[in-house]
């Protein structure tokens, strides 16, 4: 119901269809999860981080909940570098089998730590470089001007740049630069 109301764009609604459920007793962990997307596609950064650490609490092995709190904090440029430590070592233990976005949002923890060399080790693992995704390429074209790849790292960035996504802005700062 929640999701429904969600796409007719009436998050009010939604909002209070989850807490609904969670009042009912129903399960807190996929209400939490429709929580903090909503959230998150809302604008509501602070609150759908705040949403995932409750259900981290609730369920500390999520690694869709580690994932996107990772990928959240990442995507912020995070002043506390300690809290998106926290996030991507939690993933790191959480995740048993590693896809493409835990790749991303593991590497772009890492190139927001400073950790470059690690941060394009993991987008090779995730065939940035190939992929039809323009935040994961974006990412890879970051993490290789960071490293001082400028003209292929840039290259590939200004591929992405017909797309809409997350860090869009960031990319075009870094082709200007």
């Amino acid at each position: 119901q929640a999701a429904a109301l969600a796409g007719k764009k009436d998050k009010d609604k939604a909002f209070a269809a989850l807490d609904r459920g969670m009042t009912a007793g129903a399960p807190k962990e996929p209400l939490l999860l429709a929580r903090a997307g909503l959230q998150s596609s809302n604008g509501q950064i602070e609150d759908a981080i705040a949403t995932y650490r409750e259900l981290l609490r609730i369920n500390p092995g999520s690694a869709i909940a580690a994932n996107e709190l990772t990928n959240l904090l990442a995507d912020q440029k995070p002043l506390d570098k300690n809290s998106l430590r926290q996030a991507a070592e939690l993933l790191q233990k959480n995740a048993l089998f590693k896809n493409q976005a835990i790749l991303d949002s593991l590497a772009w923890s890492d190139y927001r730590l400073g950790n470059f060399e690690k941060a394009k080790e993991l987008l090779n693992l995730a065939n940035a470089d190939q992929s039809s995704n323009p935040q994961l390429r974006f990412h890879y074209g970051a993490v290789l001007v960071a490293l001082g790849e400028d003209k292929r790292g840039q290259e590939i960035i200004r591929s992405t740049l017909k797309d809409t996504y997350p860090g869009r802005n960031e990319a075009e700062a870094i082709v200007r630069n």
